[in-house]
C-alpha cells in the first residue's frame, strides 16, 4: 500500500506544503494520574486521566491483592473515567489496573497502582509507636500524603536526637514541607473526655521545622476539624513530650489524630 497525498487546489493560487509523513501502528495509549479518593474499610473510588493517544472510547480494569496482570476487568465507557470499587476488606492493600479500548483494539494494561483500604477502627486507649513499621515503610492502618512537592513522612530506625527506637519522620529538600500522617480511625464518643500525649522534635539547632498536630473525621487535610497544637519553631536537636489539655469532640464517630509537617524549605528533619 501506498500513501498518497492529492493537492487539488484552484489554480493560481499558493504554495501547499508536507512534511514529516510517518506510519506506525495505531496506539490506544494509556491512562494516567490514577489516583484513589474515599477510601473506607470496604471500598473506594477511583479516578484517572484520559488517554493522551488515540480516542478511548472506554476503559477496563480490575484489582487483586497479588499484583498481578489481570486477563479481563470490567467496563466503563464513554470515556469515563471514574469508578467506584466495593466490597473490598479492612485494611487490604490492592492493586488496580486499567487498560483503553479504542475501536476494536486494546492499550496495554497499566502497571498495578496500589491503595489500602482503611482499617476498621479502634478503641481508646489508642496508641502508636512505630516498632511494628519496617522502615521507611509506615505500620499498618496509618496513613499518608503529601500536598505538593516536598517529601513525604517514613519511619526511621533509632534516629537519634533523644529518638532512639523506630520513630516517624519527615526529612526537608527544596520545597516547602506539606506532609500529613493519620492514626488510624479511632472511635470516640461526644461528651466524652479525652488527652492526646507524644514526642516530637528536630534534628539540629540551626534549622528550625514548623508541626501541627489536630483531629479530623477522615483522614485528610480538608476533614480537619480542630488543632491540638500548633508548634511553630521546633529547633535545638532535643525531644520534647507534649500532653493536650482536655479535648471533645462535637458527635460520636470515627476520629483520626492527625501531624502535619509543614516547614519551610531546605530545612531539616522532624519527628
Amino acid at each position: 500500500y501506498y500513501l498518497g497525498f492529492n493537492a487539488y487546489s484552484d489554480a493560481n493560487k499558493g504554495s501547499l506544503y508536507v512534511d514529516n509523513i510517518t506510519l506506525q501502528e495505531w496506539d490506544c495509549g494509556m491512562a494516567s494520574a490514577i489516583n484513589f479518593t474515599n477510601l473506607t474499610t470496604s471500598g473506594a473510588t477511583v479516578n484517572w486521566t484520559a488517554a493522551a493517544e488515540g480516542t478511548s472510547f472506554g476503559y477496563i480494569y480490575n484489582y487483586n491483592t497479588t499484583n498481578t496482570t489481570p486477563v479481563e476487568g470490567a467496563y466503563v465507557g464513554n470515556g469515563g473515567t471514574t469508578t467506584a470499587i466495593t466490597e473490598l476488606e479492612p485494611g487490604t492493600t490492592y492493586y488496580f489496573f486499567i487498560r483503553s479500548q479504542c475501536g476494536p483494539l486494546f492499550g496495554d494494561w497499566s502497571e498495578g497502582i496500589p491503595f489500602t483500604t482503611l482499617c476498621t477502627p479502634t478503641t481508646v486507649p489508642y496508641s502508636q509507636n512505630f516498632e511494628t513499621a519496617t522502615a521507611p515503610a509506615l505500620p499498618t492502618c496509618v496513613s499518608s500524603y503529601t500536598g505538593n512537592n516536598g517529601n513525604n513522612w517514613v519511619t526511621a530506625s533509632n534516629p537519634g536526637n533523644n529518638f532512639s527506637t523506630k520513630t516517624l519522620s519527615y526529612t526537608g529538600n527544596s520545597n516547602a514541607a506539606n506532609a500529613w500522617f493519620f492514626s488510624q480511625g479511632i472511635q470516640l464518643s461526644a461528651g466524652s473526655y479525652y488527652k492526646v500525649t507524644y514526642k516530637y522534635g528536630n534534628n539540629s539547632a540551626t534549622t528550625t521545622e514548623k508541626l501541627k498536630s489536630g483531629i479530623a473525621t477522615y483522614p485528610d487535610a480538608a476533614s480537619a476539624i480542630s488543632t491540638i497544637q500548633d508548634h511553630t519553631a521546633i529547633t535545638g536537636g532535643t525531644a520534647v513530650n507534649y500532653s493536650s489539655g482536655i479535648i471533645t469532640v462535637p458527635t460520636t464517630g470515627t476520629y483520626y489524630i492527625g501531624f502535619n509537617a509543614y516547614s519551610d524549605a531546605a530545612q531539616g528533619t522532624l519527628y
